[in-house]
């Protein structure tokens, strides 16, 4: 089996499980990585994520989700709006999403290379590819409807 087909069928069993997708494509734990030391989302990030997953398989899920949560700097607000993103673009096809930020300064040296970062680590990323302003599928035929793009 190619390491596509393998991707497809993880990925599938994630659509409306997206802890399970941060759990399973990101290195938590494993040496020689930048995630050797953490075991995974902090508890506040699980949170949100089982509230995604859970909210998409309920007779609510054609309703828009709206989450706030007040905080600091660093806690990985940025970190999570990444795993939300790739969760996304990874499980449904033809997924098409915007990121933005406060400021047009703040989308290009703080928001995008926290995706781009995440991206260096998903296990999938083979099947996508990231630039200075869109994270888009790698098929050719694709790349315009299957995308996410940082617009300030």
């Amino acid at each position: 089996m190619n390491v596509n087909a393998i991707s497809a069928k993880i990925l599938a069993t994630c659509l409306h499980d997206p802890l399970k997708f941060v759990n399973t494509v990101y290195p938590w734990g494993q040496a020689g990585t930048v995630l050797e030391k953490v075991k995974g989302p902090r508890a506040w990030q699980k949170e949100v994520l089982i509230e995604i997953g859970e909210h998409l398989i309920s007779s609510r899920k054609h309703e828009p989700l709206k989450i706030a949560r007040a905080s600091g700097h660093g806690i990985g607000k940025t970190a999570l709006m990444s795993w939300v993103n790739q969760w996304a673009m990874c499980t449904m096809v033809e997924a098409r999403g915007v990121v933005t930020a406060n400021t047009e300064s703040q989308l290009r040296t703080k928001t995008w290379p926290e995706l781009r970062k995440w991206y260096n680590l998903l296990a999938v990323k083979d099947l996508f590819r990231v630039d200075n302003t869109v994270f888009r599928c790698d098929d050719h035929d694709s790349e315009m409807t299957w995308r996410s793009d940082a617009i300030p």
